[in-house]
This record gives C-alpha cells, structure tokens and sequence, in this order.
C-alpha cells in the first residue's frame, strides 16, 4: 500500500510489547470508526541466567509470531502493522545481522554502579548540558559503557546496535533503522537537531553502530519470507514504523498541542507524566528534581517526568499468586478501596522498590523504617501504593508547573493504570483537578492512529484525534473536597520524609513550593 492512497476499509495489527505483557490486537478503521479485538496475550518475563537478567527476546518474537499466525487463522486481510514497546533497552547484531546475545535487562544490577564511574568522566551537569536528558543508570549509554568495562569483547563484535522497538521491526523486516521517538531514551539522540549526539557517543567512547533516524510513520516494507512462510500471513502487509517508545504512541490519545492546560499521564509499569513544550529546557536544576526533555510525535517536545508506575503492585500480586492468593486486579482494588485511607506512605521511587521480589515485605520495611504504620492486609498494601502514586504524582505535576510556565487543570490519563478508580480518584484529589481516565488502550490506538495515516487513510492528526474521541468514552474523576485538606497536610508532611526538595527554580528564583501549590 503506498503511502498517501486513499482506503475505505484499513484493517491493521498493533503488536504492544510492554515491560510486563504483550498483546497482539486487530483493528478495523472503517467510516472514521475503529474497532479493536485483542488477538493474542503473553507474559513478558525476564530470565536470570549465571547472575544477569534478561529479557527473553526470543520467546517475545515467537509470541509476535504467534500474533501474526492467529490473524491469519482467522483470514484477516491485514493491510498494516506497527509495533511500540518499552524503552530503554538495546540488542546488539554481528556483522552478519544475528542476535549477538539475549537483550540486557534494565533492572539487571551488574550495570547500576556504572553511572557513578561515568560521572567521575563526565559530571552529570555536563552530561545534561550536552544531551538535555537526564542521567540514568538504566540508560543504554550506561549499559554501553558496561560493555565497554566489562564485556569488550562483546563489544568488540557487535556490527549494529537497535533499540529494542528497531530490533523486532529488523527481524519482522530486515530493515536496520532508528525510529526517532525510541532512539530519544537512549540518551543519545540530539534533542536540538533531532540526529544522533555523535559528540557526546565519542566521549563516551562508544562505537559508531547505530542506523539512520527514521520518522514516526515511516513504512519499512514487507514481511521476510522466512515470517509470512511460518505464519501464513499475507505477504502484502506493509510494517510501519510508528512511535517506537510506548508512551510517544499513547500521547497521540491526549492532544497535547490543542490543550495547552493539560497534563498527560501514561500509566502502565512505568508512569509518564509530562507536557507539551516549544523548545527543550536547558536550565541544570531540571535534574534535582528528576525532569527531563524529551521528543515526541513530528519533531514536538515534551518535559516529563519518567516515574514506577505499577510495577510495585504488579511485583506484589506475582508474590501472592506463588503464594496461592490468585487475586483479580479489580479484587485487588475492591480490597483496597475498603481498607483505611491514609494509613501510611511510600516513596515509589525509592531504590528500594526498583528490583524483583519480595515487594510486600520491602513496602513493611519501608514503613517501619520511616516511623509509620505497616500495612498489614492485602487491601492496606494496595491502598498504600496506589495513594503513595498519586502523592508523587502530586509533586510532579508542582515541578512541571514551574518549568512550563502553566498552571494545569487537567490531567489526562492514559494506559492500564487509568483502570484502576482508587488510583484516578486518589490522582483527582491530590491533584486538586480533574483527571479524564482513558483509553484504556491507548498505545494500541495510538499505533493504529499513526498506521492510518502513514496509509493514507485519514489525512492528519486533528482527524485522528475525531476517531479516538469517538471510539473511546474516558471516564471523569473531580477532586473530592472533603478531602482536599487532609491531602495538603499530608503532602506536607510526607515531602521532607520522603527527602522531595522544595520547588524552586534555578538559582535565586524566588517562586518556591509554597507559591507553586496555591490553586486558583
């Protein structure tokens, strides 16, 4: 299908390949109407392995596969597919284009003392200055330079280097590119030109192994022989190259550009929450509080925050399933919903919570450590994460507020998490605005979006945006004023515990934490 010809009926496949599941989901984009039916589920578990952790990139592609054969099973005449995934997260090709080894996994702990080393090359003010990212320890640069430490001769093979969303589209294509959005979490992209930071590469002392950037929407082609043989799939199918990054897939579903007062939240095991800028911010205090720039759809910016999003329940409810407690997430939150509010808090972004395992007991840990109460019951765990998240989302939503230079009134909710009501209305009162919770599915769509138009079949964004509004119904939560006080005391009481620095930008501005939480 060339791009730009006009279709009455796009029927297409998003493969959503998240950090916990994936999904393999059939959409049909006909009169400005979508419809979606998920194909196929899988669980997306790392494997550990002579002390590394990895994600299991082949059993990921057989279930891709698995997708693709299921479409087939049932004679769908698929016209388009794109795939989306987490970020942050590279494969490394020999010069014969195969699989070196297994993808490391981020949260893999051989790496995390890396950044340290790297700081002591390049201070981290300087690393921003010259990227406009924040520094993380789960960046691919730090695992880069892991390599480069420890495994050279790895290193030494390695012809190119994909982020993970390239490294399925190569082998569902054989295509080597760099779709711009996933190239953005590798710390290596130029935010300012939109090309690779070959500068800052060359300090880091990492080799020249990365592709061309390609657009969002770019189509890459076909389907290898080797994939329609195996899967029956029709050889017509063209592979676009969405938004690589989850979260730039499900911005498309927030219209960030037409609703300057919004925020938008992107919920799944991660949490983005961030909003639409002109140009990248490059004031160093940024990185005191976490903030970093980024780039999303056709070259537009965002400043976000990249927070734990459900991972620590997600950890917690895989340790009651070991145990026999096979509880729903809607159980779960049932539970939780009739347990005491308030009864006690963590800081998500703690390191404690940032490895597998033994979650529960780490949240008992916390709590007692910090002289508070300990959650006891499953319901009380729950509650204690979910009104834990919507605190750090408060002070968030305060630092984007004076970055951006807006008071925002809005948040819109996006992904799993926005399924989750406790979760919403705990937002909407620490917040004090309203939170406009869905789509649900809004990766999904914002790849299907994103496929439709580099098919021709709907002519911009602004159109797109029309078939979400009508495809998907976002349910409303407004800030519950009896609770409006208790929320501020806590907020206030909480912050100097959990160690979150008053809010103030740069050096002598005189707009403080204070100033920054009064609301019209």
């Amino acid at each position: 299908m060339k791009r730009g010809m006009r279709v009455k009926t796009l029927h297409m496949l998003a493969c959503d390949m998240g950090a916990s599941n994936g999904r393999i989901v059939y959409g049909r984009l006909e009169d400005g109407t979508l419809k979606i039916r998920e194909l196929h589920r899988f669980v997306n578990r790392p494997v550990r392995l002579g002390g590394v952790l990895y994600w299991d990139f082949l059993q990921l592609f057989q279930e891709i596969k698995n997708g693709l054969a299921a479409a087939a099973k049932e004679g769908l005449p698929i016209d388009t597919m794109g795939l989306n995934s987490w970020g942050n997260t590279i494969g490394l090709l020999d010069c014969q284009g195969d699989l070196l080894a297994q993808p490391y996994h981020y949260r893999d702990s051989n790496s995390h003392c890396i950044l340290a080393s790297m700081q002591k090359e390049i201070p981290k003010d300087k690393q921003f200055t010259m990227t406009l990212f924040k520094p993380m320890d789960i960046q691919p640069t730090v695992f880069l330079k892991y390599l480069e430490m420890k495994k050279a001769e790895l290193l030494s093979q390695t012809d190119t280097i994909l982020m993970i969303s390239d490294l399925f589209n190569y082998f569902l294509t054989g295509v080597k590119a760099s779709e711009i959005t996933m190239a953005a979490t590798s710390q290596l992209l130029d935010i300012r030109s939109g090309k690779w930071n070959h500068h800052y590469r060359e300090m880091l002392g990492i080799p020249n192994c990365f592709p061309d950037i390609i657009l969002s929407g770019t189509p890459l082609g076909n389907l290898t022989k080797e994939i329609i043989s195996e899967t029956g799939i029709s050889g017509n199918l063209q592979v676009i190259a969405v938004a690589g990054h989850d979260t730039a897939a499900a911005s498309v579903c927030a219209d960030m550009e037409h609703k300057a007062e919004s925020l938008y939240l992107s919920c799944g095991t991660w949490s983005c929450m961030g909003c639409l800028i002109d140009e990248p911010i490059e004031d160093l205090s940024l990185i005191r509080y976490g903030l970093t720039n980024d780039l999303s759809l056709y070259g537009k910016r965002n400043l976000r925050f990249n927070h734990t999003g459900l991972w620590i329940l997600q950890e917690c409810k895989r340790e009651w399933e070991l145990q026999g407690q096979n509880y729903s997430w809607s159980e779960l939150t049932d539970m939780a919903n009739e347990s005491e509010p308030f009864h006690s808090f963590i800081d998500t972004e703690a390191q404690d919570f940032f490895g597998e395992g033994r979650m529960a007991e780490k949240i008992k840990a916390y709590c007692r450590r910090t002289g508070q109460s300990i959650p006891e019951s499953v319901g009380e765990i729950v509650r204690n994460v979910c009104e834990s998240l919507a605190l750090r989302y408060r002070y968030s939503r305060d630092c984007l507020e004076l970055y951006a230079d807006c008071r925002f009134r809005k948040l819109q909710f996006l992904g799993g998490g926005s399924r989750n009501e406790l979760l919403c209305q705990s937002t909407a009162d620490a917040l004090g605005i309203m939170v406009a919770a869905g789509p649900v599915e809004a990766s999904v769509t914002g790849n299907f979006i994103q496929q439709a138009i580099a098919a021709g079949m709907i002519q911009s964004m602004e159109e797109g945006l029309r078939i979400i509004e009508r495809t998907w119904e976002c349910k409303t939560y407004h800030p519950n004023a009896v609770r409006e006080n208790e929320w501020e005391r806590i907020y206030k009481r909480m912050s100097p515990v959990f160690g979150w620095l008053p809010i103030v930008k740069g050096e002598g501005n005189e707009r403080s934490s204070a100033k920054i939480q009064e609301r019209t």
